[in-house]
């Protein structure tokens, strides 16, 4: 049976893998829709933007494979579900946040080291 720490680091590492993946194309979006906005100026809104995308993507997309299918019976059967429920979302949440920060800064030092805003093999 999984315990509300082990529905936590599901949710964590759901959240932190999608926004880490994704960041990269929700910075592309944003920095069209703003007209090129530096990252280091809106940086804080730029996270809040990839880890609100995250979680959307998360419940709608991650949730409908398989594997996930295997999470819900556990957390579903266990004698508190709602508990189990509650630590995962907030186990995404902040996993989201993490991974869209993680991906920020690796961003931030890839246009340092390269003086641009992107490195080459990344456009």
């Amino acid at each position: 049976m999984a315990t509300k720490k082990d529905a936590y680091r599901k949710g964590y590492d759901a959240g932190f893998g999608i926004a880490e993946q994704n960041f990269l194309d929700v910075f592309r979006d944003f920095s069209k829709r703003t007209g090129g906005v530096v990252l280091d100026d809106r940086l804080d809104e730029i996270i809040e933007l990839s880890a609100s995308h995250a979680m959307e993507t998360e419940s709608e997309h991650y949730r409908q494979f398989t594997p996930f299918e295997f999470t819900a019976k556990e957390f579903n059967d266990s004698r508190n579900p709602d508990v189990l429920w509650e630590a995962y979302g907030l186990g995404v949440h902040e996993g989201a946040l993490a991974g869209s920060l993680a991906a920020a800064k690796d961003l931030l030092t890839k246009a340092w080291v390269y003086g641009r805003d992107f490195p080459e093999d990344e456009k």
